[in-house]
Parts: C-alpha cells; structure tokens; sequence
C-alpha cells in the first residue's frame, strides 16, 4: 500500500509569512509551550518567525492576584490610541523571552515578561499576545471597553494595511 504522507503545516504557516502573511500566537495552556509542556510549539520551526524566544519547560504564569500591563511603546500601530491606563489585570500567561530582532510593545507581571511582541519576518508579520484573549486568563480583559479596538488595530498591522 501507499505511504501515508500530509502536508506540514507549520512549514505551511511559515511559507505563508515569508510570502507576506501575518501570523499570530496567544496564550493559554496550550500554546506557547504550555501547561507541563504539553503546548509543544518549542519543538517546531515555528519558533523561528516568533517575535520572541520559548522555554522548552512549563511556561505557564498563573497570576489569580492579577497580573498588570505595561506599555513600553506607546507609537506602534498596535498599540497607539488605545487607553491602556484602563487594561484590567490578567489571571495568567506564558512566560516568553523577548528576541534580538522583535519588538516588545507591552510587558506583564512582576517580570515584565513580554505580553505583545511583533516583528517582521520576509515578506509577512507576527505576533504574539502572551495572556488568553478570552476567559480563563482573559476574564477582565474582553469586557475591556479597548479589547475591539485592539484586536482591530492588531488585525490590520498583521494584514498590513497599516
């Protein structure tokens, strides 16, 4: 019989941001490399187009206390216009480092660990956005009257229409 074969699809997202693209990872306990690993994407080649750098262990950051944003560029397309003195605190996020040749827009937590990171990679963009943009770490954020107006702007910067 025949061998069994299937595209690789993180080759797949990779070709696509070279060719153009715009790419986006968010938190949560399965990505990044997630709850006790089980995220995986440290073991693929999808770390060469991230913004920043994986651990290969646990990265989860489990804040019930909240953990705060800070800003650190105010100008990006991303994150310009947008009233982030009224962010609410995040329950949680992965615990990322920040990369040579990306750009950390927002930090979180008691590290200032990356929250927001973009960089450009061939032709396309990626991002990353280090909390859960929905409930579990999320649960403040989305009645954040910001959360539309960043997600749109995050949208056209990976788009390129900015």
């Amino acid at each position: 019989s025949e061998p069994i074969v299937v595209p690789n699809r993180v080759n797949t997202i990779i070709e696509f941001v070279k060719n153009g693209g715009g790419f986006l990872m968010c938190g949560g306990w399965l990505s990044f490399c997630g709850k006790m690993g089980v995220g995986g994407w440290h073991k693929t080649d999808l770390v060469d187009i991230l913004p920043v750098k994986l651990f290969n262990y646990d990265d989860t950051v489990e804040t019930p206390e909240g953990a705060h944003v800070k800003v650190v560029n105010f100008n990006h397309s991303v994150t310009e216009g947008i009233r982030w003195d009224t962010i609410p605190p995040f329950l949680g996020y992965n615990r990322t480092l920040a990369r040579e040749d990306g750009e950390v827009l927002a930090t979180i937590g008691k590290r200032d660990d990356p929250l927001i990171a973009v960089r450009s990679y061939g032709k396309g963009r990626t991002m990353i956005f280090s909390s859960d943009p929905v409930l579990h770490w999320g649960y403040n954020f989305i009645n954040w009257p910001e959360y539309s107006k960043f997600w749109i702007q995050a949208v056209k910067w990976l788009s390129r229409e900015f």
